[in-house]
């Protein structure tokens, strides 16, 4: 199991590296990067990551929360799947290979899901970061191809589980929160989000 600190910055090293570059991009979902002990197929790293996403929703039901504060930084398990999100919506939104994967999944799809209304037993600040994020990437997946993915399905998913006005409030939630939209500007200080993440 990762610390939440050095995966944080595992995955912002690869967002970096993902960022404007298709290239990356098509090759972190294609390629095999690593080999399972058991002698079974290659993973890929998207592969590696939807379960990194999987496992880390599950060690967060049991987390403690923190309150209503902004953390100064990402040391709860919460954080890493915070990055781990960040990491997806950005990749989903610019590859379509990575869109497909996460959105025909029985797995990350059903998951995503229950994050859109994770409520507030983390605490305040990522019940809005989490359950903004999971709307976002519920967004995606409804814009994904209807001829790879069952688009209808999951818009009806959206619609009776969570119903289009919350889910949207959950968008909007994530939009104007403060760690997105005014990050602290000293040197030393720790932001949530980049500049970048405010274009997508």
């Amino acid at each position: 199991r990762a610390e939440p600190e050095p995966l944080w910055c595992a995955m912002h090293l690869m967002l970096a590296m993902m960022q404007d570059n298709p290239t990356v991009q098509s090759a972190c979902a294609t390629m095999p990067v690593a080999i399972p002990t058991d002698a079974g197929p290659a993973e890929t790293f998207l592969g590696l990551l939807l379960r990194a996403f999987s496992a880390c929703v599950h060690a967060c039901r049991g987390a403690p929360g923190i309150g209503s504060e902004i953390p100064r930084g990402p040391d709860a398990p919460a954080a890493s799947l915070l990055a781990i999100m960040k990491l997806l919506t950005y990749w989903m939104a610019s590859c379509s290979a990575s869109l497909i994967a996460f959105a025909s999944s029985p797995v990350t799809v059903p998951l995503a899901m229950d994050l859109i209304m994770l409520g507030a037993h983390l605490g305040l600040f990522y019940q809005v970061n989490i359950e903004g994020l999971a709307a976002f990437l519920m967004g995606l997946c409804i814009t994904a191809d209807p001829k790879e993915v069952d688009v209808s399905l999951l818009m009806t998913l959206v619609a009776t589980k969570v119903g289009i006005e919350e889910f949207q409030r959950k968008v909007d939630g994530l939009w104007r929160s403060e760690s997105l939209q005014r990050p602290p500007r000293g040197l030393p200080e720790f932001r949530w989000y980049g500049s970048h993440f405010r274009t997508l």
